[in-house]
């Protein structure tokens, strides 16, 4: 296999990778996004909880119990947020990695291609 193949080969490959790392990135982004849209109906529920009037004891204390589920849950989600975050950080800094890498090869081999097509030109000239 010529340096020719082997750098085509690798940009393919790191294209390939590139298009994985897009595509986790995505999915992590889509999971961060259905945590968003909990925690943003858990508080909405929360909101409307503080809305109702509390005239007795049962309510009085029906509403402190949800407030304390609620703030157990919001919790659980703010950490699973924080993680899918930093899930999310290392794919992008992945995809980057891998977008520079393809974008080197394909650049690497668009010269090899140029420099080829230059060399057979001389060399027809030179046959003339």
């Amino acid at each position: 296999m010529n340096n020719k193949a082997r750098l085509e080969a690798l940009a393919r490959i790191a294209a390939m990778r590139k298009e994985a790392d897009l595509m986790a990135v995505a999915r992590a982004d889509t999971a961060r996004d259905r945590v968003k849209a909990r925690i943003d109906a858990l508080d909405s529920a929360a909101a409307a909880s503080h809305q109702l009037p509390a005239t007795d004891i049962a309510s009085i204390a029906a509403q402190e119990s949800f407030g304390r589920l609620v703030t157990v849950q919001r919790a659980d989600l703010d950490r699973d947020l924080a993680e899918l975050t930093e899930i999310w950080r290392r794919h992008r800094d992945n995809a980057a990695l891998s977008f520079g890498r393809a974008r080197v090869l394909e650049q690497l081999r668009e010269r090899i291609t140029d420099q080829t097509t230059k060399r057979r030109i001389r060399r027809s000239d030179d046959t003339r």
